[in-house]
């Protein structure tokens, strides 16, 4: 919830996405057309401001490290929604109009999420018995903050189809259970690498790698 109706309230309200409790989103910006700063609201479906996914650093499982108690950001991957700035009133004077916008951004919750989507896909993928000890659970659950151990961006691009609005990706390497999620794939989402589990190799009943 602290994603859906925070970071990515104004992103599905632009998208016209499903909600079980549907109501309206705003949109406040400031704007300063040379004589100081004015509010402006505007309805997120018309105008959802700047859409931007945050990039963390690759999870530090793969550099064979334990993430301390931190979140790690190396920038903002920005959403092409095609939503331009709203019409404004023009500048008496012919000159430049500057807009100012506020992003409130949960990046804890944003990964707790990304690990849950992985781990969810992961259990419908191979199924519950197949994933050996989970390592992303301690996270998912709040029981540990090492999330960014389990849970980061990768240069690692793959195939994203323009007709798919998200797009997870479940794999084994080395006996561990990977799910490379990618959101909002079709507006230019990078995809999240988030490390599950070990796997568990159901022929000899025991767990590999």
């Amino acid at each position: 919830m602290h994603c859906l109706r925070g970071l990515l309230a104004k992103t599905r309200a632009r998208l016209s996405l499903k909600s079980r409790r549907p109501k309206a989103v705003a949109t406040v910006f400031k704007v300063d057309h040379g004589y100081g700063w004015e509010q402006s609201v505007q309805d997120a479906k018309q105008f959802a401001g700047m859409n931007v996914l945050p990039v963390f650093e690759p999870p530090a499982f793969l550099l064979g490290q334990r993430a301390d108690e931190q979140i790690r950001i190396r920038g903002y991957d920005p959403l092409n929604l095609g939503n331009p700035l709203p019409g404004l009133p023009s500048p008496n004077t012919g000159g430049n109009v500057t807009v100012e916008y506020t992003i409130d951004m949960d990046v804890w919750a944003f990964a707790r999420m990304l690990a849950k989507i992985g781990y969810c896909c992961a259990v419908a993928h191979l199924s519950l018995p197949r994933i050996g000890e989970v390592y992303v659970l301690p996270s998912i659950l709040g029981q540990s903050n090492d999330v960014q151990t389990w849970v980061g961006s990768e240069d690692i691009l793959f195939n994203r189809p323009a007709n798919l609005l998200h797009q997870v990706k479940v794999f084994v390497s080395s006996g561990v259970v990977f799910a490379r999620v990618c959101l909002f794939a079709a507006f230019g989402g990078k995809p999240y690498t988030v490390v599950v589990g070990k796997f568990r190799d159901e022929t000899s009943g025991s767990l590999t790698g």
